[in-house]
């Protein structure tokens, strides 16, 4: 390895611990939301892996957001207004068996094949 590649290598790690963390920290969330319903505030997050299938979500903001890989939302339940305005999918969303007690509010003109 060149003095050059060091610190490209050292980014590649930090990016995948950090990818590590956003992961660990959206499972636990899944797990909270599979008991009650809780308001999201998710605006310009980055979101990998992102699955709350099964869940009861309260109010969700998705300002902004960036979902990596295919977000799922199958047979979710949503309490409140959903907005997904400037939402960044990499793919499309799964939403089988999604409900929706409000009408969910989106704008997504930005979608990355």
């Amino acid at each position: 390895m060149t003095l050059s590649e060091r610190p490209r290598l050292l980014l590649l790690g930090r990016q995948h611990e950090e990818w590590q963390v956003r992961i660990t920290v959206q499972h636990l969330l899944a797990n909270l939301l599979r008991d009650q319903p809780y308001d999201l505030d998710l605006r310009g997050a980055t979101l990998i892996e992102f699955d709350l299938t099964g869940c009861a979500i309260g109010k969700a903001l998705f300002h902004d957001a960036q979902f990596i890989s295919t977000p799922k939302f199958m047979d979710a339940t949503f309490h409140d207004e959903v907005w997904f305005f400037d939402t960044s999918f990499g793919i499309v969303a799964r939403m089988e068996g999604a409900t929706f007690r409000v009408p969910a509010l989106a704008a997504c003109p930005t979608s990355t094949p």
